[in-house]
């Protein structure tokens, strides 16, 4: 009588684990690159959750207060988009190491003569641009913005322009 063989082959198990170490090493080659598409992700996210909040802060503001505001300041947010505290002429201290966003708001009086609005007859404006830079090296927002010779540019990760308007 001839005994029947139920189990596998030297070959075959062989061959099994070839083409899962195959399958494997090409999963483990993705990783990277999704590992680096989250990272661009979340800073996005945070980027946009920051303009979010200055928008949001600068409508608030009343509009006399904005036209006496520098026409330049700075704020400075943690890795969670926490805003760090500010002094009395809007900026915080740029020697902190703990900045890794760093928002840079240009105020611009702008004349409505040129622009088209529906709602707004006789208006004074104002052009805010918020640009959120993404600050890996924690440089201050001088050298990040105006960075010296042989330093990169920052890594924009959000910019957007708001037009305020006062009714006169």
């Amino acid at each position: 009588m001839k005994k029947k063989n139920l189990g596998f082959s030297l070959i075959e198990v062989t061959l099994a684990v070839g083409i899962i170490a195959f399958a494997f090493l090409q999963i483990i080659s993705l990783m990277p690159a999704g590992l680096a598409r989250l990272h661009s992700a979340k800073e996005l996210t945070v980027a946009t959750q920051i303009a979010t909040h200055v928008t949001n802060e600068l409508k608030q503001t009343d509009f006399t207060q904005l036209r006496q505001s520098p026409t330049v300041f700075f704020r400075y947010y943690d890795t969670s988009g926490a805003n760090f505290p500010v002094d009395e002429l809007g900026n915080t201290a740029p020697t902190r190491t703990d900045v890794l966003y760093v928002t840079k708001i240009e105020l611009t009086p702008e004349s409505a003569q040129n622009k088209t609005f529906t709602t707004i007859t006789t208006a004074s404006l104002i052009k805010a641009k918020i640009v959120v830079a993404y600050n890996p090296q924690c440089l201050a927002a001088n050298n990040l913005f105006n960075p010296p010779p042989g330093k990169p540019l920052p890594t924009i990760a959000y910019t957007t322009f708001l037009y305020l308007g006062y009714n006169n």
